[in-house]
């Protein structure tokens, strides 16, 4: 058997010693933090045309009516703004059997693409869609479909208030 001597002897415990302490420097230990945001959908009405009344004294005297639907979607698919009308696209009064007819049309803008409508009536007519995702609409302040009622004003009818209701939906695609 071969015995070392004391000065090998310490060398050799200090090599392990040394490897000890180098093993130990380099452990590590790692840890994460994760974020989520989850955006909650919207598809709602910002504004939709004021309602109307007029006072006059012939149909002649009718104005059309303008506005704006302003509808805030953040769908990824786009959305669509369809109308209803509780008249099927006819102003009525009550106990008068004439009506007064009106036709309806958008105007294409840089985010919506307007459908043709000739006329509502009582089941949904699409208006007008954006057809991806859109920036301008998914803000608070919305986008806006131009709309525009044209009222007929060349047939006479009888002294009455002449009333529609129009319901607008908007629908993620």
């Amino acid at each position: 058997m071969k015995f070392l001597s004391r000065s090998s002897l310490a060398l050799a415990t200090g090599l392990v010693a040394a490897s000890v302490v180098g093993f130990a420097g380099s452990a590590q230990a790692q840890d994460a933090t994760i974020i989520t945001v989850e955006i909650e959908p919207v598809c709602e009405f910002v504004d939709v045309p004021d309602d109307d009344t007029q006072s006059v004294q012939t149909v002649s005297d009718i104005v059309d009516v303008s506005g704006s639907i302003v509808v805030q979607c953040n769908d990824p698919n786009g959305f669509t703004v369809s109308a209803e009308s509780d008249n099927g696209g006819f102003l009525d009064a009550t106990g008068i059997t004439q009506t007064i007819s009106y036709t309806v049309t958008t105007t294409s803008t840089a985010d919506f693409t307007a459908d043709t409508v000739s006329n509502l009536g009582l089941t949904t007519s699409s208006l007008g869609t954006v057809g991806a995702f859109s920036d301008t609409c998914a803000a608070t302040t919305g986008c806006a479909l131009p709309i525009a009622f044209d009222i007929n004003n060349s047939v006479p009818v009888p002294t009455g208030t002449y009333s529609d209701t129009i319901t607008y939906t908007v629908a993620a695609t």
